[in-house]
């Protein structure tokens, strides 16, 4: 209840007193892996058609619970390297098989998508310009899903695709 709620201060209380006690560790570790999992792929369910999926919502859904979780760890569990890893380890597997990919009839979709939130982001045009600071945050969590991603040569295909445009672009522009 207490992870459903993200209530900090009772998870960091359950956790100095079960720290206490290694064995019970490993349940509590299993359990925070679980519902990170089951969080990602909920979020990830909710998005609207999921064949023509947004790369922005996409992707910031997924981020939005690594760094929600990733944050947990560091408040209320104490950087605990179990639980860091926990949050690494469901990210990973609700970001390489949820829904969105399964709908995909390509492996790559992910890189595809976050391919496509990197141009986004970085490019002027797109959207509301983004602080250098916020800019810095966001390519800090890209980079941290981008480790998690199982189809690395496929965001270096889809981004050298779009880089290639861009150039293009920019060249032929008056």
């Amino acid at each position: 209840n207490y992870l459903q709620s993200g209530d900090n201060e009772k998870i960091s209380k359950i956790y100095d007193l079960i720290i206490r006690f290694p064995d019970q560790m490993e349940g509590f570790v299993a359990t925070f892996k679980s519902h990170v999992l089951k969080e990602g792929d909920e979020a990830v369910a909710k998005l609207e058609n999921v064949l023509k999926v947004d790369p922005k919502a996409y992707i910031e859904t997924i981020l939005a619970t690594y760094s929600k979780y990733e944050t947990m760890v560091d408040r209320a569990l104490k950087k605990d390297g179990s639980f860091a890893q926990a949050v690494k380890d469901a990210t990973k597997i609700f970001l390489n098989n949820n829904v969105v990919t399964h709908a995909s009839k390509f492996d790559d979709r992910n890189a595809e998508l976050l391919a496509k939130y990197c141009d986004i982001i970085l490019t002027k045009g797109h959207g509301p310009v983004l602080t250098e600071e916020e800019l810095d945050v966001k390519l800090k969590y890209v980079m941290a899903i981008f480790q998690l991603l199982n189809d690395k040569d496929g965001f270096q295909k889809f981004y050298e695709v779009s880089l290639v445009f861009l150039i293009s672009f920019e060249k032929f522009k008056i």
